[in-house]
């Protein structure tokens, strides 16, 4: 698909019943996500960019529908593979 990797993290969607439960689930289990740490939303919400606010439905529905997985350069494959099984054996209740 090409692309230029950021060697920080990977940018899941998601489409669970409750995403923000995967997420926490992530984090319970030692995978952080930058949703969760930086109290992510769309730039609107923000401040600083009050000024130049409109609603923009698009960027809201993709805030609650992404995470991050770490992928740095520093992760072992031990750890990748720990992200993966945590991921693939997560049960949507």
């Amino acid at each position: 698909m090409g692309g230029e990797p950021n060697y920080y993290f990977m940018l899941l969607r998601m489409n669970f019943k409750d995403n923000l439960k995967f997420i926490k689930h992530l984090d319970k289990k030692g995978i952080p996500s930058d949703i969760l740490r930086y109290d992510y939303k769309v730039l609107y919400e923000y401040p600083l960019f009050k000024k130049y606010r409109k609603y923009c439905p698009n960027s809201k529905s993709l805030t609650k529908r992404i995470t991050t997985i770490p992928v740095h350069p520093g992760i072992k494959k031990e750890h990748l593979d720990y992200i993966a099984s945590v991921i693939n054996n997560y049960k949507n209740k």
